[in-house]
This record gives structure tokens, C-alpha cells and sequence, in this order.
């Protein structure tokens, strides 16, 4: 079995002066990380909001050009498009209408986003497949809302399922957690082998869902391990760290709201040291799971 390659992803929006050209924040001591900017917002659209900012109604405009502005244009791998939002959500519409004309704008959008970025790049969804959510009651339904969308798979090089941890104290023994994360892998797997795409799982060491918005929890690995072992089961071509570490990222946001101001230089530099060394922790962690 090969051993999947790692890749290190941050919004573009959050990069600033600790990115180099590459994308790899300064500090990362890990060898052979590969970097998957996370394309939320153009710095040429950077205002855009709901519906716009998933894509405009005429499939001809420049959402593509929007996107692929945040690109460096020395990268080479994987770069993954995050447009979330109610247009997405149509995507998986019970209404075929609706499901149809968003499927149609999606496909057309995406040959330009490659066209784009030309052959130096393989590009995916965040979050595809998807419409995944804590409940076995809707696992059927999401088998079916995914089936019948091929289009979207087509359109893309790389399926890439969030494999984030979604509860505050997901049950590991008792499997509960487990079972979704079973079901998120085992509808990626399928479809990526049924479209002959790549599979990159996207997880992160931090808590997604049930506390504040303005707070987050680094999971404690004995939660962390057995959550990113089961992920590698599945046998992922590659796998992306989302991790938000940055002085613009959780913990300076964290530090802001608790002083009730800006922070210093001094801060902000300490709060982006104790970054890097946390993303170079867990970048380590990541490699030992999936050797």
C-alpha cells in the first residue's frame, strides 16, 4: 500500500507576509509536505456574498477568473475551491430543475477553473461529496442526492470529503462518531473509484462544531489517532490538514476577543510561533499515522 502524501492547506485570503511564494508557511520542519491552498475569495472579488459568491447566474461571467487570481502562479498540486452556501446546497436539490441548472453552471465554471489553471494542477470541492451530516437517518438519501449528480464528479481531479471531526465528545468506543465518519469515507470512496478521481480526505487536529464560533479545541490524541487511523483505512491518495494557525488564524482570533483589542507585534509573533510549532506537531502526527 502506498502511503498518501500530506498536504498543508490555509485559506489564500489569510496567507500575507508568513507565506512564501511556494505557500508553505516559514518554520515547517516536515519534509516532503505538499501545499493545497484553500480558494475561498479572489483578492479581485473579495467582497462577494450569498448567492454571488458561489457563482453568478450567468455561467459565462468570471467566478473561474475570480477563483484562480488566489493561485500562486508558481503552484504545482492539488488546490481546493471552497464555495459554500445555498447555491452549493442546490447542487443536491430534490428539485431536478433546480438541480439540473445548478449541475449545468457548476461544469461550465469548473472547465474554465482548469482551463485556467492548465495542467499544473489537480483541483477539487471542498467537501465533495457531500450534504453529509450527523444523522443516519439521512445516510440514504445522501447515497442517492450524490448518485445522481455525475457531472460534478466529472468535473473535477480530485474528490475531497471533509473528515472533520463534528462533535465535542464524539463517542469513539461506543462508534457513534465513527459511523459517520465510515459513511463520509465510504460514499467518497465509491464515487472517486466509480469517476477514476483521486481521493484526498481533508482532516485537521481541531474541534468542528458544538462550541462558540469564536473559539476552537485542539483535539487531545487519544480522540485525534483513532479518528485519523480510521480515515486511513480508506486508502487516500493523498490527505489535506486544514489547519487555520496563522497570526490572522483560531488562536489570535481566541487572544482578540478575550483582551477586547488588536494585538501587538509582540503578540501577534508569539501566536504565530506557537503556530508553526503546533502545525509542525501535528504535520509529524499525520505522517506516523499514515505510515
Amino acid at each position: 500500500m502506498t502511503r498518501p502524501r500530506i498536504h498543508l492547506s490555509h485559506g489564500t485570503g489569510e496567507a500575507g507576509a508568513v507565506f512564501h511564494g511556494l505557500g508553505l508557511p516559514f518554520g515547517i520542519t516536515e519534509q516532503d509536505i505538499g501545499w493545497c491552498p484553500c480558494i475561498g475569495r479572489s483578492r479581485r472579488a473579495p467582497n462577494l456574498w450569498e448567492p454571488e459568491k458561489v457563482w453568478p447566474d450567468t455561467v459565462d461571467a468570471a467566478w473561474a477568473v475570480w477563483l484562480t487570481d488566489g493561485v500562486s502562479s508558481y503552484h504545482e498540486g492539488l488546490v481546493m475551491l471552497d464555495q459554500e452556501g445555498p447555491r452549493a446546497d442546490e447542487l443536491w436539490s430534490d428539485d431536478e430543475t433546480v438541480r439540473n441548472t445548478r449541475v449545468t453552471a457548476f461544469r461550465k465554471q469548473m472547465n474554465r477553473v482548469e482551463r485556467a489553471l492548465a495542467m499544473r494542477t489537480r483541483v477539487g470541492w471542498y467537501g465533495m461529496p457531500g450534504r453529509f451530516w450527523y444523522a443516519p437517518a439521512s445516510y440514504d438519501q445522501d447515497w442517492v442526492r450524490n448518485l445522481r449528480i455525475g457531472d460534478v464528479f466529472r468535473s473535477q481531479d480530485v474528490m475531497m470529503p471533509c473528515c472533520y471531526c463534528l462533535k465535542e465528545e464524539p463517542s469513539i468506543g461506543a462508534g457513534s462518531a465513527l459511523e459517520y465518519l465510515d459513511h463520509v469515507l465510504t460514499v467518497s470512496t465509491t464515487i472517486a473509484r466509480r469517476y477514476q478521481k483521486r481521493f484526498a480526505p481533508i482532516v485537521s487536529f481541531r474541534l468542528f462544531g458544538g462550541i462558540p464560533d469564536n473559539e476552537s479545541v485542539v483535539l487531545p490524541d487519544e480522540i485525534l489517532v483513532p479518528w485519523w487511523e480510521r480515515v486511513m483505512r480508506y486508502q487516500p491518495d493523498d490527505v489535506i490538514l486544514w489547519s487555520n494557525e496563522s497570526r490572522w488564524g483560531f488562536e489570535a482570533g481566541i487572544l482578540r476577543a478575550k483582551l477586547g483589542r488588536q494585538l501587538t507585534a509582540d503578540e501577534t509573533d508569539k501566536v504565530e510561533a506557537e503556530g508553526i510549532a503546533r502545525m509542525n506537531r501535528y504535520l509529524k502526527l499525520l505522517r506516523e499515522v499514515a505510515a
